[in-house]
């Protein structure tokens, strides 16, 4: 059996060109200097190898995901690309070939004649039998016959590097169209805008999701869909009668036509990320791979703030129980605490070793959970940025954590396929539950404290479909 290539199979990289250069794994031509187109591409590879996250070849994935953002940090820093990129070029260079050189020494009685080109085969000299060869050892046929065939070896090299051998030149298309002498024209490759390759890559992403449900599940998001189509028709009536803008104009656009939305707020300039009402429901933050966090009210559909601060892409944010402050987790390894009615910066906590995936208030406002990339959890006073307590156990990305209601227990969801329960004041591990198929990818506590929610058949939410139903985990 075949093994497993992830890099032709998911990104369509042959094995010729394996290992890829950062260009080619990202997808983009050599050299590329727009950060834009960069970060574009890496951010697409990202979201389409994440999909993969939660099938069997998950460590596969996460290679590649790391191989993927290492070249975007390589390439998006200046110096690291200038100088990743003339090793590049000099490894793009053909290797010289040293043509061998037959070096004659004549003798002095000779030394100013002409040389003589024979355009033909030299003459047979009728040689007395018994009598030795008399002539220069340079004009001897053996030797003349010797050094032509190392000219025609060399000749023979040289067509073949500069015909195919150098890999730094276009590779010519089969199935191209053919020139006047016969050869093939080598394939033009079509620059898509930003917006055609999110929109390939959406259908691509979508398709996946729709490949992995069943036919009944198929048929059950159709009629949520339709059933939620016609109750923001019905909320467009009402809001046109009290005289207030209504929502998208029907019929409703969503992602790739699958999924509807009632409200679009346009503004930052990469993926959104995270997203987080307030308490009471009137403004929504969103945190971005613009680094940048944003503050919308949900009546005037305006945006109200943007928070600068962080230096890399931002995953998680949330709201305070009181709504006056917000906390967000980072690639960049941090997690900032900002007022949300000012809009500053109030504490920058460090800590973790690696991105800060996931975060969460307690109920009192007091205390913050945040979930990382390093596999633990940590425990923050909101008042002095102090970190409290760091909870080890997992054995790979967190990526869903949550307070209960009355603040004792901490839920904890994983790419390790586990949900993991944890005393929040001791830091102490109540509870491994395991059983799970695919990553963990949201967890919440009901309100008396004693049951979990987590997503239907471990499947990740996703803007691409929703399923309301959540599975209960009884923790008595």
């Amino acid at each position: 059996m075949a093994l497993f290539d992830p890099y032709h199979k998911w990104l369509g990289i042959p094995p010729e060109d394996q290992p890829p250069n950062h260009y080619r794994l990202l997808g983009i031509p050599d050299l590329e200097s727009n950060p834009d187109v960069i970060d574009s591409a890496a951010e697409q590879r990202t979201i389409y190898l994440r999909t993969f996250q939660t099938g069997d070849q998950v460590e596969l994935a996460e290679q590649l995901l790391n191989e993927v953002s290492a070249a975007r940090v390589c390439l998006l820093d200046a110096e690291q690309k200038a100088e990743y990129d003339q090793q590049l070029q000099a490894a793009m260079q053909p290797v010289p070939v040293l043509t061998p050189v037959l070096v004659q020494t004549a003798p002095p009685s000779i030394a100013a004649e002409q040389p003589v080109i024979l355009t033909g085969p030299p003459p047979v000299e009728n040689i007395p039998p018994g009598k030795k060869h008399t002539s220069p050892v340079w004009q001897q046929p053996r030797i003349l016959a010797a050094a032509g065939g190392l000219v025609a070896v060399a000749l023979l090299l040289l067509i073949f590097l500069y015909s195919g051998g150098d890999e730094s030149k276009p590779v010519r298309n089969p199935g191209g169209p053919a020139t006047a002498n016969g050869d093939q024209q080598p394939k033009v490759l079509t620059q898509k805008t930003e917006e055609e390759r999110e929109a390939e890559l959406q259908r691509l992403v979508e398709e996946r999701v729709r490949q992995e449900l069943s036919k009944a599940e198929q048929d059950r998001l159709a009629v949520l869909e339709e059933e939620a189509r016609t109750a923001a028709a019905q909320r467009d009536a009402e809001r046109r009668a009290a005289g207030k803008p209504p929502a998208d104009p029907l019929p409703f656009k969503g992602h790739s036509g699958s999924v509807f939305s009632v409200l679009t707020l346009q503004g930052h300039s990469r993926y959104v990320t995270s997203v987080a009402f307030s308490p009471d429901g009137k403004r929504i933050v969103s945190g971005s791979n613009d680094a940048t966090l944003k503050i919308w009210d949900t009546e005037t559909r305006q945006e109200t703030d943007t928070l600068k601060g962080h230096s890399d892409r931002v995953i998680g944010v949330a709201f305070s129980p009181d709504g006056k402050r917000i906390a967000s987790g980072s690639l960049d390894k941090t997690l900032k605490v900002w007022g949300s009615q000012t809009g500053k910066e109030m504490l920058t906590l460090r800590g973790h070793a690696f991105a800060v995936w996931c975060v969460a208030f307690s109920p009192d406002g007091k205390r913050i959970v945040s979930g990382s990339q390093d596999k633990t959890l940590k425990i923050w006073d909101t008042e002095t940025g102090k970190e409290l307590l760091t909870l080890q156990g997992h054995t790979s990305i967190i990526t869903s954590v949550a307070f209960s209601l009355d603040g004792r227990w901490i839920a904890s969801g994983n790419q390790d396929k586990t949900l993991k329960v944890w005393d929040a004041k001791t830091g102490e591990e109540m509870a491994t539950l395991q059983g799970h198929t695919n990553v963990v990818w949201c967890v919440a506590f009901s309100p008396d404290g004693k049951r979990l929610g987590i997503p239907p058949e471990d499947q990740p939410p996703s803007h691409y479909r929703q399923l309301p139903l959540f599975k209960r985990v009884d923790l008595d």
